[in-house]
């Protein structure tokens, strides 16, 4: 009888095991359906933005496209000058990230060292 026993929670672990396999590839497909949609619906936006492009770009001859080239071409020390603000600007950023990390990492270490005052 005892066998029997062990027999039984042998097959109902079997079965349990069963039911989360079968969860589990249940979980894997769905999950794979919902990559899959999210990629259909990527590929479609990616469409429409195309599109859009394209019917914008319709609305611009070629001597329209000259045109601003011209104007960029004459204009080639404005544009420069307002790269290098822009190119300045993101550097002043990237600076004052830099100044701010190491401010940051001085209070820290100034707060441990009263801390450890604290606790002495």
């Amino acid at each position: 009888m005892l066998s029997t026993g062990v027999k039984e929670r042998t097959d109902a672990e079997d079965g349990a095991k069963k039911a989360r396999r079968v969860r589990t590839k249940k979980n894997r497909r769905i999950g794979l359906a919902k990559r899959l949609q999210e990629e259909l619906e990527l590929s479609e936006s990616q469409k429409k933005r195309m599109a859009q492009v394209q019917e914008a770009a319709q609305f611009y001859t070629e001597e329209d496209w000259d045109t601003i080239w011209a104007k960029l071409e004459a204009n080639a020390d404005l544009v420069k000058e307002i790269a290098d603000k822009i190119k300045s600007e993101a550097e002043s950023c990237s600076e004052n990230v830099g100044f701010w990390k190491v401010r940051e990492e001085n209070l820290l270490q100034s707060k441990r060292q009263k801390l450890k005052e604290i606790n002495q």
